[in-house]
């Protein structure tokens, strides 16, 4: 009889991965039985993968088999659904991984190596090209083809208690608390295709402190995707590090509003189920069907948009900061939390439900002037 488990545990070693959470007991008796993904897109397409795409793959087109998910470190609670979940720990990989991640897709040789090494283990392997019949810029004609609906799967969300009572009594003493994850990209979007560029860590000191000077309480998320500002911003904030995602959600809902510079971190507010500010380019905006994405997945999450373009960012022109984002950003989070009811939020339950694709709104792209920001107005 095959050694199942010894098979797992040594092809993921030799991929360069860490088994994180699996039963034996569940393990099948054959090979053949089991699928392996592994996956390192950003931000955005991992909530796409998790709330639409990837349970119904397992679950109807792979119902038999045992389906592994080999991804980001922390992320398994947006994927409780499959069989067995691998990360990567090593900070060198993990570090190309993340610059070269893009959509749905990886660069990386790394990944190329992976599959290469996943292979010789197991007979079915798929990668981020599998998804393309069914999501490409927004869901395509083959996913209803297909699936014939949207089903929605967003994880339950903890509260701040499981970070234990000292932190859950900051965030509960502090009334205006602002989530920021200090991207180290920022995403827009040429010649019809979304691209990225770096972000200054600067942007990000002058922020926290606009924030706080206006009377805002950042707690600011760290992972491989973004800057660890805890040296930098030691007091009059509050900084997690590497937080497994749904605690990472959970310190979202409980803070309030979470804020999006071109980043994409928006999409796991949605999981949250908790209002965010957006900054993000029109023409990606309408080019990836982000608007397809909040009415589907973010129905009564409340939300503020301000469109520019994130060369500002990158430009390092302070001046520019000041007048193009700062002071439009507090505008919107004075407006989001001048109207805010947390009762009125969707419930932080595990949600797995039908949603009707008929509520997505139509967009007309409209022709941009020549002006450099674009700020949309109410």
């Amino acid at each position: 009889m095959l050694d199942i488990n010894g098979i797992m545990r040594k092809a993921s070693e030799k991929s360069g991965m860490t088994r994180v959470r699996y039963k034996e007991r569940n393990l099948p008796t054959s090979i053949e039985n089991i699928v392996v993904f592994p996956f390192f897109g950003d931000h955005r397409s991992s909530f796409v993968l998790s709330s639409i795409l990837l349970r119904r793959i397992k679950e109807e087109m792979k119902g038999s088999k045992y389906f592994v998910l080999a991804s980001w470190p922390g992320h398994e609670g947006l994927f409780p659904y499959v069989d067995e979940y691998w990360h990567v720990e090593d900070e060198g990989t993990l570090e190309r991984l993340v610059n070269d991640a893009s959509g749905f897709s990886n660069s990386s040789s790394v990944v190329s190596l992976m599959i290469k090494s996943l292979n010789q283990h197991f007979y079915e392997v798929m990668d981020s090209s599998d998804l393309v019949p069914y999501y490409e810029n927004g869901i395509t004609k083959g996913f209803f083809e297909r699936f014939k609906h949207v089903r929605l799967s967003l994880p339950s969300v903890p509260s701040a208690a499981t970070m234990g009572m000292d932190i859950a009594r900051t965030l509960g003493q502090k009334e205006r608390k602002l989530f920021i994850c200090p991207s180290k990209y920022i995403f827009s979007w040429k010649f019809g295709v979304p691209f990225k560029t770096k972000a200054p860590k600067e942007f990000w000191h002058e922020l926290i402190r606009k924030t706080r000077d206006r009377g805002f309480f950042p707690v600011i998320s760290c992972d491989h995707f973004s800057y660890d500002l805890s040296s930098e911003f030691p007091e009059g904030c509050l900084h997690f590090k590497n937080l497994e995602i749904s605690k990472q959600l959970g310190v979202m809902r409980s803070c309030g509003c979470v804020l999006d510079m071109f980043s994409g971190i928006s999409r796991f507010s949605i999981a949250a189920r908790t209002p965010f500010v957006c900054f993000d380019e029109r023409s990606r905006f309408n080019g990836v069907k982000e608007y397809e994405i909040n009415d589907l997945c973010g129905r009564g999450v409340p939300r503020e948009y301000i469109f520019g373009f994130g060369a500002i960012i990158e430009s390092g022109d302070k001046s520019a900061w000041n007048s193009n984002i700062f002071e439009h950003l507090f505008v919107k989070l004075e407006k989001i939390y001048g109207g805010m009811d947390k009762e009125s939020w969707p419930s932080s339950a595990e949600f797995n439900e039908i949603v009707p694709y008929d509520s997505v709104r139509r967009i007309k792209n409209k022709r941009l002037g020549s002006r450099f920001v674009k700020i949309q107005r109410d």
